[in-house]
């Protein structure tokens, strides 16, 4: 069950004159399902963030002129389009929509030894990292649910790529860092590696601190919750002794 949490480029946004936008210190807004739309849509956890960040600048000697070139073509749509299917184009307050997505504990997805060797002689870790259809359902719900917000709450016209509009486009999207799972915490060895101290089930003196004893990842980062995993960790074996 390794785990990772799911960032995809869900699609653009164009804000309105709300003072939201300009008011929020980081000039964004993230929206987080609530414990009852999770369980009626069948969900896992997850953010959809809408970051006012990425207004284009220009650089070098050439700057001015394609600063200049740059807003002739956000002035035609037509233009705006064509340059999108080359690279990812971005105009004046026209912004990408971030997820930052729960992913289900999947014993599919997993940490293992290659056979081959590093220059050590010792073998190599190959991760096979799966998502699966629950996955995939929670990022195109709370896609499709977020920009429906904006829209009833008329802070931003959204811009849905076709993968979440269309399921039978494969998802796009990658990790964000946030490698969680694989000694996971369980009551028994039969569904874990550790027991609720931490220790690794049938060996006295291993334990196991970090992010890898989540039994599931949830919907924010995880620093906070490994750094009170390991300090309750150093409270038990200080007590111990």
């Amino acid at each position: 069950c390794f785990m990772e949490h799911v960032r995809v480029a869900a699609g653009r946004f164009l804000i309105s004159d709300a003072p939201i936008w300009s008011t929020k210190p980081t000039r964004g807004i993230d929206l987080v399902p609530t414990d009852e739309f999770m369980r009626e849509a069948k969900l896992g956890n997850g953010i959809i963030s809408f970051n006012d960040r990425t207004t284009p600048k220009s650089d070098g000697r050439l700057r001015v002129f394609k600063q200049a070139v740059r807003l002739a073509f956000c002035e035609s749509s037509s233009l705006t389009e064509v340059a999108r299917q080359l690279v990812d184009y971005n105009c004046p307050g026209d912004s990408v929509i971030d997820t930052n997505i729960e992913q289900t504990p999947n014993a599919d997805s997993r940490v293992t030894l290659d056979s081959d060797k590093d220059a050590l002689g010792l073998r190599r870790v190959r991760l096979n990292w799966q998502l699966n259809d629950v996955d995939r359902h929670t990022v195109r719900t709370l896609a499709i649910a977020s920009a429906k917000e904006m829209a009833r709450l008329d802070l931003a016209r959204v811009q849905l790529a076709d993968f979440i509009l269309d399921p039978d486009h494969e998802l796009e999207g990658d990790g964000i860092g946030h490698h969680m799972g694989t000694t996971r915490m369980s009551a028994s060895p039969q569904h874990g590696v550790v027991d609720w101290n931490s220790k690794v089930h049938g060996i006295s003196n291993l334990y196991v601190a970090g992010s890898s004893v989540f039994p599931t990842g949830g919907g924010t980062n995880p620093t906070l919750t490994i750094v009170m995993l390991a300090l309750r960790l150093a409270d038990h074996i200080c007590g111990m002794n």
